[in-house]
């Protein structure tokens, strides 16, 4: 019986035979490689630089919505107290406000239990622009220190 190999079926066969064709990176593409990795270290300094920048000017860094809605809560529960401390004693009016502070209370301690669910179970809070770039820069960054050190081998 006479064995033929089709194309495909020559390909699986050196597939499996991988390592005895190991592949090497032409000088030009380890040249290519070093040239993206200094351009991601650039970045990186230069997004680190304006976050530091930013945090220095003072400005508002990102925040989740559920700190946004505590800070909301203890808000209308300052404005809340200043009200009953304005309304006469006894009066509907102060009685109202009362009842109104106690539920703006009630719900400042439920937005702090589900941010604190929301932390428990690992639900992602918000970044600032500067920090999510930052964090990929350092990960293109990695990326191009492993490609480079493959590069090498």
């Amino acid at each position: 019986m006479k064995m033929n190999l089709t194309p495909l079926a020559l390909a699986a066969a050196l597939a499996f035979s991988a390592p005895a064709f190991a592949q090497t990176t032409s000088p030009e593409q380890a040249k290519a490689d070093k040239a993206g990795m200094q351009r991601d270290v650039k970045q990186l300094e230069a997004d680190k630089a304006k976050m530091k920048s930013d945090k220095a000017s003072g400005k508002m860094d990102a925040q989740s919505k559920d700190s946004m809605q505590i800070s909301g809560d203890k808000e209308g529960i300052k404005g809340m107290k200043k009200d009953v401390a304005t309304d006469k004693a006894g009066s509907a009016q102060k009685k109202a406000d009362r009842a109104a502070l106690k539920a703006q209370r009630k719900q400042l301690r439920a937005d702090k239990a589900k941010m604190k669910a929301d932390k428990t179970a690992g639900k992602m809070s918000a970044e600032s622009k500067d920090s999510a770039s930052v964090a990929r820069d350092v990960e293109a960054v990695k990326a191009d220190k492993k490609q480079a050190a493959a590069d090498k081998k």
